[in-house]
């Protein structure tokens, strides 16, 4: 029943795009961005979406993590979706930045405290943020708008609402048969 929401089944495309364009040969991330009034079922849909690789509840990252934090999940997360809840807890200029560094697909060059150079962190992954008002409403940041799909989200009717959480004690079914294959 998840499929039969437009943003859901957006959503899960993107789970299994973040896993199957590596693997061909591909090498860009890709952001998306859900976002809607409160209780229109943003997190629970992205739990049950993140269901696909695990307990969805447990891989959410909050919106108040660190850059450095966000940066880190990412490159741990090579090849997979990340999904951040409630992202306006940055400023525009962090989200700005964090769209950049998410689709460029590399964290900062650091140095180690010798003064050496690290290496940088590097991903292909899909980033999924959700939110109660668009990510980037500020019409100076161009550059951030068109790295980042953004949609609003559409309310669950009760059934639906039912039906996933119902489905929430079901998680890592499809990623163990994605693998097996």
């Amino acid at each position: 029943r998840a499929a039969s929401h437009p943003a859901l089944r957006f959503a899960i495309t993107e789970v299994f795009r973040s896993m199957v364009v590596p693997l061909l040969g591909g090498n860009r991330s890709r952001c998306i961005h859900f976002h809607g009034t409160s209780t229109t079922g943003k997190s629970l849909g992205m739990y049950v979406v993140m269901n696909i690789y695990g307990r969805g509840q447990q891989l959410e990252i909050k919106g108040s993590s660190t850059m450095t934090g966000l940066e880190r999940q990412m490159a741990a997360r090579n090849h997979t979706t990340i999904y951040v809840d409630d992202i306006l807890h940055k400023t525009a200029e962090e989200r700005e930045a964090l769209l950049y560094m998410a689709s460029d697909g590399q964290g900062k060059t650091r140095a180690t405290k010798d003064a050496e150079v690290r290496r940088t962190a590097r991903w292909v992954a899909g980033l999924i943020t959700t939110g109660e008002k668009p990510m980037q409403d500020d019409a100076k940041a161009l550059g951030a708008q068109a790295r980042a799909f953004e949609l609003e989200y559409a309310p669950f009717n009760a059934d639906l609402v039912s039906d996933l959480g119902d489905g929430m004690q079901h998680y890592g079914h499809v990623i163990h048969d994605w693998v097996a294959l």
